[in-house]
């Protein structure tokens, strides 16, 4: 499909094929590729795919522990935010979470790609902070904005993470 018009047997493709043949040559690249993984996962004796359950156990498994770890680096740690920075770390904050959560969604979905996650993350959490600022300077509280923009899809991650495990 390409800028919304389907594509009927016959006509050429993005790759230069008639559509039956693209189908065809995407259809047998994916079936060597699933030859091949299983062939190395018999002489490794395990599975090789990148879709098998250990490995995104293991990510899973990392990425609590190192929560955690920053969690309790951040309670142990002297470092104290300054009042009058609190409201933009704590937007700034919030931003980053959003992100975290789109991008955890986004690996389940297996479509997470790392530049799209570190751009998002910059960009959202400069947003929020820079909304901050703007109503700080206007004397209105904008900040609510942000917080209630980067809450709404924080829960919406969430639910479908949860959905997904379910």
């Amino acid at each position: 499909m390409c800028c919304g018009k389907l594509r009927q047997p016959g006509e050429v493709g993005a790759r230069g094929l008639r559509v039956g043949a693209e189908r065809r040559h995407r259809h047998q690249t994916g079936d060597a590729d699933r030859a091949a993984l299983d062939e190395v996962a018999q002489l490794a004796g395990g599975d090789a795919r990148p879709d098998a359950i250990p490995e995104r156990v293991q990510v899973i498994v990392v990425a609590i522990v190192f929560v955690v770890l920053g969690v309790i680096l951040g309670l142990l740690s002297p470092v104290t935010i300054p009042i009058t920075y609190a409201r933009y770390t704590a937007v700034a904050l919030l931003a980053a979470l959003d992100s975290i959560f789109g991008a955890f969604k986004a690996y389940i979905a297996g479509t997470f790609e790392p530049r799209v996650f570190f751009s998002g993350l910059i960009t959202n959490m400069t947003l929020a902070g820079g909304l901050t600022y703007f109503g700080d300077k206007l004397g209105v509280d904008l900040s609510i904005a942000a917080i209630v923009a980067f809450g709404v899809r924080i829960f919406n991650n969430l639910g479908a993470i949860r959905r997904h495990y379910l």
